[in-house]
Parts: structure tokens; C-alpha cells; sequence
């Protein structure tokens, strides 16, 4: 989660960067003392490739320094090696080239958790369920999923060669699957949740997602009496796709976002060019510690235009603003250029001086949430960072997960142990009703693994464990979508979300006047 945060945080493109002409005018108003570190950096390399006690990749190095040099400037300007840049220009595309599966490794296999619709994959027969034995003769034993992604991966109209093992089949099933570009899609669930309150799900921003939100709204806008917009674990991406979002709810002419930079380019305010043309309905924005960057953007217009609710917990606070620069040799790099704010002034990045990556990510304590509002300057603007972060209008914390649950999804072994009991019970588990004899059969599976460690600890989780034997069995019948619904069955946040609709009506009178 970590890597994909400060990977997501750290892909915003800005049309309003630095332009061509700026470049040049800073490159011709270096100090000839620039010139002179260049040498002596210079001379530094050529003596380590040749007098080095041992041989030195020299481009690796060079790399490293380059990275290094930019993260004592910030967390989030970055320097990308080919391979890595390849992989952000599809990120922020919302696509790549592959065969659209979804894997991990489930007690001891590299399963496949999900196909995409109309993938390659789903074309050629892979199924949930399905164990991976190998990938052009590599075996998948003992790797991290990320490595078998990237295996599957490759270039467009290219054959991978995948070794599938299914239960019910004696031999291993040999498959050459042609790769294609797959969507990524950034808006994995929308459905009414209650009579026209509809729930919708934003991952991330890509160049489709302006799309898929007009797509996925289009069937309820006749009766549309309540919007949850749930924003939980977006790590941010295409600031662009972002703005567009947030031009959806809000009227004409209303601001969305202001950013400051030291170039004259990076000083823009960003103003809502199409507004809501229809009948205004309640919105309620779920936000958790993982929003971040674009999310935030979203979060902080509607807050602040008073449009909608936010629910939830303090956000992460991402308020760096990325321009990104192809390189040489396919390299790139993506650097901060300004800094954004809320349409009020609110500075939304957190202070990262004086603290280690893993402080800066809360993967050790060492941050505590607060106020995300900073010291107002002399021009109504936020004047330092402070903690950051959007605060919710309603706090709403999640439910921490227990020791017991961790074991289990961590390992995947409610995915793997429904695999199993769909293979020996098929017309019982295409029900998907976790009856005694499914929570029996499931005890007896982590008894045998030494992972229950008393009858009391397995009767305390017992509505844990059957909604989530219910999703994945129903994941392994092919209902994506329902199985995504039954794991949002008795969310706290969710449920405090729809309990904010009737205050997110009161705002409707009132939205905007104090913005535009």
C-alpha cells in the first residue's frame, strides 16, 4: 500500500508547468559555478568507474545520486528509470498492455483473484480460482505478486506462455494468452445503494475517469435523491481528470483548486467551466488517511463550495504538485513545481521536514492527525505546512482490523479456502450462503493450518468471516459486483455516510455562496 501511495502521489501532470521557453531562460542564467560542480561530479565518476576496488554500474549510481539529490528536496519528486516511467505513463493513461488478471499468492499459490472483463485472460479461459504455476517457463513459486504481474506484462500484440493449474483437472492446462491494452478502470463499483441513493467508488484518476463518472451516473440521474462518493484509499493520479470531477458537482465559475509556484506558470486558478446543469442532489464524501493528492483535491473544492458532506477520517495531506519531464534514454522525472490549495486558501500538505520516508508515509508512529488548517499569511493563504490533510465535516473512523482477520487477508486464505470448497461443493457454493456446514468446513481448514487458536476466537469474528466467505464465493461465480457489495455490508463509514445525506440536503440552499 505504501509503495502504491507515494507511486500515486507522485504522478500528477499539470498542464500549467514549466514551459520550454522557462527551461532555457533558467539553463542560460546558471552561475558559472555550476558548471564547475558539474566537473568536479564529473571527474568524481570517471575516478570511481576506474579506480573503484570494485567494478561500479555507473548508470545505477548515477541514478541513485540523481534520486537522492531530489528527495532532499521533497518525497514526491522522483526520478524514473525506463521500466518505471513506461509503467506511470500507463498508469496515468488508465491502461497498459497485459493480460487483465489480478493475482497473489494464497496459501503457498499464486492465485488469480479476479480477470477483467473482456481481457485476454477472461478470452482465453483463466477464471478466478485458477492457480499460476509458471509464466514463459518461470516458475511463480515463492514470488510476490508484483513479480508475476510483471511477467504477464508485456508489449501489446505479444504471446505469454501461462501454465494454469484448476481444480477438477489432472494435468496443468498450457495456455499462450496474446497480451492487449487493458483498462485500468478507476471506478470499480456504482450501484444504488437505497432507493435512489446511489453509492460510487473513485480508486484513482486517469485520463478515462471523467468518462466512467458520467458513464456510471447517466442511469440515475432522472431520480438521483443522494450521492455517496467514496474516496477512501485514492492515492490521487491525473490532476486534470481530478479538476474535471470536481467541475461536475459544482456550479460555473466556482474555484476547484489554486496552485502557487515560484514560476509564473505555476500560479493558476482552476474555475469550473461546466457546472452541475441539473437539479442539485445531496453528496457525501467518504475520505480516509489514504486519500490523497487529486482525491484531495475533489474533497477540499466540494468542502469548501459547501456542496456536500465530508465523512470520514483526516486525509493524508498531499498538496505537492507534479510536472512531469520525459528524459533521455526513456528515463523521467517528476518534479514538484507548485504547491495546491483549496479554494479557501487551505494548504493541504503536511510538513516532511525532519522526518524519514516511513514517518512521512504513518508506516511508523511518529504523526499524529490534527487540524489540517495552517497559519493564514498576510494574503489570506495558508503560510506553512502544518499537519495536513482535509478534516471531515463528520469524524467517522474505520473499525481497525484484528490480529485474527489479518492472518486471513494477508494470506488470502478466505479466497483460497473457498477455491477448495466451490471444487467439492459446487451446486452449494454457487448458492454463496456460508451455512454451518461452510463455517465448519472453514474451522476445520485453519485448525489444520495452526491458525485458530481457540473456539471463542473463531465465534467472535463469525459476521466477519461469513460476509467475507459470501464474497468470495461469489467472486468465484463471477459476480464481481456482488461480491464487492456484500464487503461493504456493515461498514461504519458507509453507514454514517448515509446517515450524513439529510445534512448534505440542508447545504443545497446554501452551497457556493460563499466560494465563487
Amino acid at each position: 500500500m505504501a509503495c502504491a501511495l507515494l507511486f500515486g502521489n507522485s504522478t500528477v501532470f499539470l498542464s500549467s508547468g514549466v514551459s520550454p521557453t522557462e527551461a532555457e531562460e533558467a539553463k542560460r542564467s546558471f552561475p558559472k559555478s555550476f558548471y564547475r560542480h558539474l566537473e568536479v561530479y564529473a571527474s568524481v565518476l570517471s575516478l570511481v568507474e576506474t579506480g573503484y576496488a570494485d567494478s561500479v554500474d555507473v548508470n545505477r549510481a548515477i541514478a541513485r545520486s540523481i534520486q537522492r539529490m531530489l528527495g532532499r528536496l521533497d518525497p514526491h519528486s522522483s526520478f524514473y528509470d525506463p521500466k518505471t516511467f513506461g509503467e506511470l505513463r500507463s498508469y496515468q493513461g488508465g491502461n497498459y498492455s497485459g493480460i487483465g488478471v489480478r493475482v497473489a499468492p494464497a496459501d503457498g499459490k499464486m492465485m488469480v483473484l479476479s480477470t477483467i472483463s473482456g481481457s485476454p485472460a477472461e478470452e482465453s479461459g483463466i477464471r478466478p480460482g485458477d492457480v499460476i504455476l509458471s509464466v514463459d517457463g518461470v516458475s511463480t513459486r515463492d514470488r510476490a505478486g508484483a513479480e508475476v504481474v510483471s511477467l504477464l506484462r508485456g508489449p501489446r500484440d505479444t504471446t505469454v506462455a501461462v501454465q494454469i493449474e484448476r481444480i477438477g483437472v489432472d494435468r496443468p492446462l498450457g495456455l499462450r494468452v496474446r497480451r492487449k491494452e487493458i483498462p485500468e478502470p478507476s471506478l470499480p463499483l456504482c450501484y444504488a445503494i437505497l432507493p435512489g441513493v446511489v453509492y460510487l467508488q473513485l480508486v484513482g484518476f486517469t485520463a478515462t475517469t471523467e468518462d466512467e463518472v458520467d458513464r456510471a451516473l447517466e442511469p440515475f440521474q432522472d431520480d438521483l435523491q443522494g450521492l455517496v462518493l467514496d474516496l477512501r484509499d485514492n492515492p490521487g493520479g491525473n490532476l486534470k481528470s481530478a479538476i474535471g470531477v470536481a467541475d461536475r458537482f459544482l456550479d460555473v465559475n466556482q474555484v476547484i483548486l489554486i496552485t502557487k509556484g515560484r514560476l509564473p506558470n505555476a500560479n493558476v486558478k482552476y474555475l469550473a467551466t461546466r457546472g452541475f446543469d441539473r437539479e442539485p442532489f445531496p453528496l457525501v464524501v467518504l475520505i480516509n488517511g489514504q486519500t490523497a493528492s487529486a482525491a484531495e483535491i475533489l474533497a477540499g473544492a466540494i468542502q469548501d463550495a459547501r456542496r456536500g458532506v465530508i465523512v470520514g477520517e483526516n486525509s493524508f495531506g498531499k498538496g505537492l504538485v507534479q510536472t512531469v519531464f520525459p528524459l533521455s534514454g526513456g528515463n523521467g522525472l517528476s518534479l514538484t513545481t507548485a504547491k495546491w490549495l483549496t479554494p479557501k486558501g487551505r494548504m493541504i500538505q503536511r510538513g516532511y521536514k525532519n522526518r524519514s520516508l516511513l514517518e512521512y508515509l504513518k508506516l511508523i508512529k511518529g504523526l499524529k492527525s490534527s487540524h489540517p488548517r495552517a497559519g493564514q499569511g498576510s494574503d489570506g493563504l495558508s503560510s506553512e505546512f502544518g499537519e495536513g490533510g482535509i478534516l471531515p465535516d463528520v469524524l467517522a473512523e474505520s473499525v481497525s482490523l484484528t490480529s485474527f482477520q489479518q492472518r486471513l487477508l494477508s494470506r488470502h486464505l478466505l479466497f483460497a479456502f473457498a477455491r477448495e470448497f466451490k471444487a467439492r461443493y459446487p451446486v452449494l457454493a454457487s448458492t454463496a450462503i456460508v451455512s454451518p456446514l461452510v463455517l465448519g468446513e472453514f474451522r476445520d481448514y485453519l485448525a489444520a493450518r495452526e491458525l485458530i487458536r481457540s473456539d471463542w476466537e473463531f465465534e467472535d469474528h463469525l459476521s466477519f468471516i461469513q460476509r467475507s466467505l459470501r464474497s468470495r464465493l461469489l467472486l468465484l461465480s463471477l459476480q464481481t459486483e456482488q461480491s464487492m457489495k456484500v464487503e461493504l455490508e456493515g461498514d461504519p463509514q458507509v453507514i454514517q455516510a448515509l446517515a450524513s445525506l439529510p445534512r448534505a440536503k440542508l447545504l443545497l440552499g446554501r452551497a457556493g455562496s460563499d466560494s465563487k
